[in-house]
């Protein structure tokens, strides 16, 4: 049997003196989107508590913000075929 779902909670805490989040859910959805980006956090693991998944991570500053997850790497390539492309649909 899974845990209930007032229990099923996504708790994230930051750290300014060493610029880190450090991740933990057992919400369905949010554990499936973390698991998905795993490469991005320093470290990670997932584990079961009352039969239900759990993730818990830590996560540097840079790549993650607390009001849209974990951010985005573009290379200089992809870049710049961004902006070009912004330029294209907004100066028209």
């Amino acid at each position: 049997m899974s845990m209930p779902a007032a229990e099923r909670e996504t708790v994230i805490t930051g750290n300014d003196a060493d610029r880190t989040y450090r991740v933990w859910t057992a919400e369905r959805r949010m554990v499936t989107a973390f698991k998905k980006k795993a490469h991005r956090f320093d470290e990670w693991k997932t584990y079961e508590v009352e039969g239900s998944e759990v993730f818990e991570g830590v996560i540097s500053a840079d790549n993650f913000n607390p009001a849209s997850g974990v951010k985005r790497q573009v290379s200089e390539e992809q870049r710049q075929v961004m902006a070009e492309r912004a330029r294209e649909r907004f100066t028209a």
